[in-house]
């Protein structure tokens, strides 16, 4: 991937100038992933380091922080497979959610299909959050993992939502499961 595409796919996932006045679908479709998801690490670092001479303030500083930062660990789980042999393979979708402040990982939680459909009924903010997820798991093949990075304090802080979620089924390591 042209580091100069990483560049405006990052660029794209921060520049928003009135974030509140937008709504959350309509900016998450307006954002360019691909030469973000399909980046390598020199590739990211470069683009990094570019955008960073860019940014004038701490809400896009933060963000661009935390895309880089979420993209690497996603890296790390895809190469180690830790999230597979944590959570385990199962027969239904799953979300695994990797709850952060300020870049630090503060949680890791699985959540099955069916869990989540339990859940879903209840009113208030974990019903709502229950039914986004079920949404999104919908869309993967069956024992497929989407990894959902979040960073509610950031989210607080700014206004604006600092989350993140890979939808992928080809999640496990390549090399096979490992054994302890």
């Amino acid at each position: 991937m042209p580091v100069e595409d990483v560049i405006l796919s990052l660029r794209s996932m921060i520049s928003f100038e009135a974030p509140l006045s937008m709504e959350y679908v309509e900016m998450k479709d307006s954002m360019d992933i691909e030469g973000y998801s399909w980046a390598r690490e020199e590739e990211m670092i470069l683009a990094y380091n570019s955008l960073k001479k860019e940014v004038k303030n701490k809400f896009h500083s933060d963000l661009l922080e935390f895309y880089v930062n979420i993209w690497a660990y996603l890296n790390d789980y895809r190469t180690s497979g830790e999230l597979w042999d944590r959570f385990g393979d199962v027969k239904e979708r799953q979300l695994v959610e990797i709850a952060m402040d300020h870049q630090e990982i503060l949680s890791i939680r699985s959540f099955r299909m069916s869990a989540l459909k339990e859940v879903k009924e209840i009113d208030g903010r974990d019903g709502e959050i229950a039914r986004n997820h079920i949404s999104l798991l919908e869309k993967l093949p069956m024992g497929s993992m989407a990894i959902y990075f979040v960073d509610h304090p950031c989210t607080e802080e700014h206004g604006f939502p600092f989350d993140h979620c890979f939808l992928h089924d080809d999640e496990r390591p390549k090399f096979g499961r490992r054994v302890a």
